[in-house]
């Protein structure tokens, strides 16, 4: 064990990442779905897929058939005469009032539901858990024996662990990159919202490779560096930090003295 910095290697924290994140999936589904039936989002789904099925049969087309190789097949002016159709089925729709009412309930609910499954399983993973086994370790890291810890070599606390995992991994890493595909989906950025994404995605990929600790935005965040847990000392304070670098520089000096 040593006070020199011991990084944790890369195909270590890969392998770490790739587990935890298949943690965080399972439990960000099971939460969702707990979520789900608490929020009863049945009710709202129910109305939506009354009225559009009434319209579906009432046109005479399924809005999703656009998107199908049969459609890109017909000519120029059996695709207006279907497009006249959609337009006038979506009109109908959002001038529908219970239809829109349920619809911007589902909308609501549907992003209440992912940024609290996502929050809590953030919290249970990589807060509660790392709390429980110390050091900043999840069960991935705790598996292939990596920890997390001040860069200045003392052990994380608890407001650095809530830092890193709030508002490094859930808020900048996760929630961030969620709400720009849900605005491209919508149509609302569109290239601007790709672009973006792009950017973040780069940064991120930059900032681990140049940075000295090669450290996501999270551990920047949170002034945080993974380590090689069986070859790195973690101290419990800076002051014990301190003490053992004094104690090393007098050992030294009395063996100069021989």
């Amino acid at each position: 064990m040593i006070t020199d910095l011991q990084k944790a290697s890369v195909l270590k924290r890969i392998s770490a990442y790739l587990l935890d994140f298949i943690l965080l999936v399972v439990l960000i589904t099971g939460i969702a779905f707990l979520l789900s039936v608490i929020l009863n989002t049945n009710q709202p789904i129910g109305v939506i897929t009354q009225k559009w099925d009434y319209c579906t049969e009432k046109y005479g087309i399924d809005p999703m058939y656009i998107y199908s190789d049969e459609y890109l097949a017909l000519t120029s002016e059996e695709r207006a005469e279907i497009d006249l159709k959609l337009q006038e089925m979506q009109i109908e729709l959002y001038k529908d009032q219970d239809f829109v009412i349920a619809w911007n309930q589902l909308v609501n609910l549907s992003m209440l539901i992912i940024s609290l499954s996502i929050l809590f399983s953030y919290l249970i993973l990589e807060f509660v858990l790392p709390l429980i086994f110390k050091n900043g370790q999840t069960i991935g890291k705790k598996i292939f024996s990596i920890a997390v810890m001040r860069t200045d070599g003392v052990r994380i606390n608890p407001t650095i662990l809530f830092i890193r995992t709030v508002l490094g991994k859930y808020t900048i890493e996760t929630m961030i990159p969620v709400f720009l595909v849900l605005l491209i989906l919508f149509g609302n950025l569109g290239l601007l919202g790709t672009v973006i994404l792009a950017f973040m995605l780069l940064l991120q990929i930059a900032m681990v490779a140049t940075n000295q600790y090669r450290s996501a935005i999270h551990d920047l965040f949170a002034k945080t560096v993974v380590v090689d847990l069986a070859s790195q000392m973690i101290f419990d304070s800076p002051e014990a930090l301190l003490e053992y670098k004094q104690k090393l520089q007098a050992e030294k000096a009395e063996k100069a003295q021989y």
